[in-house]
């Protein structure tokens, strides 16, 4: 699984065999969250979150994903084809 990002302790990954749609887990220890990219101009969703990462921060997550949209297009292309 790549790590395609990192930002305040988290790891943004895709995974070789996942599915659509274009998607990142974002991994900090043992929290988790799934950040859908709903398309190339739309919004991001919080698809699943474990319970300790907190609302201010699934914000904060939601937000990085959209910063980075084209990034994660392009790895998402690169390593899915």
């Amino acid at each position: 699984m790549p790590t395609i990002h990192r930002a305040r302790g988290f790891r943004f990954v895709i995974y070789f065999n996942d599915h659509m749609p274009v998607h990142v887990h974002a991994i900090a220890g043992p929290e988790m969250a799934r950040i859908t990219l709903e398309d190339p101009d739309g919004d991001t969703v919080i698809e699943f979150a474990t319970d300790g990462i907190s609302p201010r921060e699934l914000r904060w997550l939601r937000k990085e994903v959209a910063d980075h949209r084209d990034k994660i297009f392009w790895e998402w292309s690169r390593i899915h084809g």
